[in-house]
């Protein structure tokens, strides 16, 4: 088996451990979109009568661009085969919002970031790179020096959403935002909500 086949089956047997702990707290599922057997619309039934309230197109690695032209996970033919890709995690969030499931799209790039909005995400995550510092983050050089450049990057990511679907949530993830002190700017230009 590939470790992203199972991963919908694991995530049902963990919201029986989650519903015993988490009482008054909306869970979101993270779904494998593109499995080899997806089925997006028997996967968020079996998800939502399981307990979950909505879905996030996690996990990610299929379709992570690492710089121009690449990507970790899958390459070539066969991911497109079985549509692990962008596509498929666009359209795991298009068939939750036809079924009126709550779903995030977290994506690494404006291209992603606009389908995903398009495919109608309650909630977008654009992803601004490793997590700069922390016990186990990354250190950038780059992204160190160039701190008005990403946040500038990330209110044009905002914007692109919220052309695109004006009724979306926007919480920004991971590069420079690692301290209270880094979000902050990040707040003060862009519409990200978090």
């Amino acid at each position: 088996n590939m470790p992203f086949q199972d991963c919908d089956v694991q995530s049902l047997k963990q919201i029986k451990l989650l519903n015993a702990v988490v009482k008054n707290t909306p869970v979101i599922a993270g779904l494998g979109s593109g499995g080899p057997n997806a089925d997006y619309a028997t996967l968020m039934d079996q998800f939502v009568e399981a307990g979950y309230a909505g879905v996030i197109n996690v996990p990610l690695s299929p379709y992570q661009p690492l710089g121009p032209g690449l990507s970790i996970g899958m390459q070539g033919e066969y991911r497109k085969k079985i549509n692990s890709g962008l596509d498929g995690a666009v359209e795991m969030v298009a068939t939750a919002a036809k079924k009126n499931i709550f779903s995030c799209g977290y994506g690494f790039t404006d291209e992603a970031l606009i389908k995903f909005a398009a495919a109608g995400a309650d909630l977008l995550i654009p992803h601004m790179g490793l997590t700069l510092g922390g016990s186990c983050g990354a250190y950038s050089k780059d992204v160190d020096a160039n701190r008005e450049a990403e946040y500038e990057r990330l209110a044009r990511m905002c914007e692109l959403c919220y052309r695109e679907n004006p009724n979306a949530l926007i919480i920004a993830h991971g590069g420079l935002l690692s301290t209270p002190e880094s979000v902050k700017p990040a707040f003060e230009t862009s519409r990200t909500m978090g």
